[in-house]
């Protein structure tokens, strides 16, 4: 992600709050990382939000909207955040590549 267009989401964020949730879907058990949720939808957003609280911690920690998306098929999670976001960013031809390979050998 572009640093420059991540602080100005951030930037937008603070001054008119999260307009659109991120979508997320919870795990049985936390991951390696101690995450209890996967990120289906909305890393720009997460990213901006998170972009807040560490650049001012004396605000206090930030929520973040979510819609909480329970799909227990790996695959259909893969396929939902590739249908929120393949479109919205510039991929390289590999990233492109790798998603088709990951969609065609799921059927």
């Amino acid at each position: 992600f572009d640093p420059a267009e991540l602080k100005a989401l951030a930037a937008s964020i603070d001054a008119t709050e999260q307009a659109q949730p991120v979508q997320v879907h919870p795990l049985d058990e936390p991951d390696e990382q101690g995450r209890l949720f996967e990120l289906i939808d909305g890393e720009r957003r997460f990213r901006g939000v998170k972009l807040l609280q560490d650049e001012r911690p004396q605000d206090g920690p930030r929520s973040v909207a979510c819609i909480l998306k329970d799909e227990p098929d790996p695959v259909m999670r893969y396929e939902l955040a590739v249908a929120a976001n393949h479109g919205r960013a510039e991929h390289t031809v590999l990233e492109t590549a790798d998603i088709v390979r990951k969609l065609t050998e799921h059927g």
